[in-house]
């Protein structure tokens, strides 16, 4: 897992703490920086504690709201004691980004608490 991190780096991919295939790094560092960017910050705020370790793929979908939403969905394991580690990335429709929102699957069911706390404070 060292190398794929080390890569990652190398690439200029923004994330940190997590294991990645080199075709979701390089997904990644192909999208406008500004996606990009985005992109990585909604996955740093999701909680992954809120995932049961297993060896099972979790899918979740995620929408970068703007002018033009880019939809999308992430495949990642998380295993015990261990970073998650992204597998898959692929731009959505939205019609399944909405499967992905009646099932309860997307980044927003997911965030940090704190995070959902400030986004409802700035609102008042």
């Amino acid at each position: 897992m060292d190398l794929e991190l080390k890569f990652t780096e190398d690439r200029d991919i923004l994330l940190k703490n997590y294991g990645v295939t080199f075709y979701v790094a390089t997904y990644l560092n192909e999208l406008p920086f500004n996606l990009r960017v985005k992109v990585n910050n909604a996955l740093e705020n999701l909680n992954y504690d809120l995932f049961t370790p297993s060896d099972d793929y979790n899918f979740i979908g995620g929408v970068i709201r703007g002018e033009n939403p880019f939809f999308f969905s992430l495949a990642f394991l998380r295993e015990e004691g261990e970073y998650p580690y992204f597998v898959d990335i692929k731009e959505d429709t939205l019609d399944e980004y909405l499967d992905y929102v009646k099932a309860k699957q997307t980044i927003e069911n997911y965030e940090h608490k704190k995070n959902n706390t400030e986004s409802t404070t700035n609102a008042r």
